[in-house]
């Protein structure tokens, strides 16, 4: 038998509610059920927030296995379907440029990257972003590469 994911535990508490659910795993299954994780994709139907913000008040006080218990017999027994959001990918921006900005503000590489994103996003920004780049004397083609 195949060890159990988070979302097995999820379609447990929609589709299985057993009172024993639990109870019934294996320790190595126990390890699975994450509480943040199980809490994070009820979440993702927007009809169990209200339950799930019940439950997040009372973080430190549940068990899994109480968890498991006030989801499975607070959200009604169906099949549903939980479109999972994923986090965006970082934008990659060019060494070079994370470089300049970092040098012209006196920040850390990380920082320059958010710098980066918030001045690519108006039309004043990317112009701004374009001055910084000639002043520390970047050639036309390295502009053209970066998309400034």
């Amino acid at each position: 038998m195949s060890q159990k994911t988070p979302f097995d535990h999820i379609n447990a508490i929609y589709n299985n509610q057993r009172l024993d659910y639990y109870d019934t795993l294996t320790d190595h299954d126990k390890k699975t059920f994450n509480a943040y994780v199980i809490s994070m994709g009820i979440s993702m139907n927007w009809d169990f927030l209200p339950i799930v913000n019940i439950a997040n008040r009372y973080w430190d006080e549940l068990s899994p296995r109480s968890l498991y218990l006030f989801y499975s017999q607070l959200i009604p027994k169906g099949k549903y379907f939980n479109k999972w959001v994923k986090g965006k990918k970082d934008a990659s921006y060019e060494p070079w440029l994370i470089q300049l900005v970092s040098k012209k503000y006196e920040i850390s590489h990380d920082e320059a990257t958010v710098y980066i994103s918030i001045f690519l996003k108006t039309d004043e920004g990317r112009a701004e972003l374009r001055e910084i780049c000639t002043g520390f004397g970047v050639d036309e083609k390295k502009l053209k590469k970066a998309k400034l």
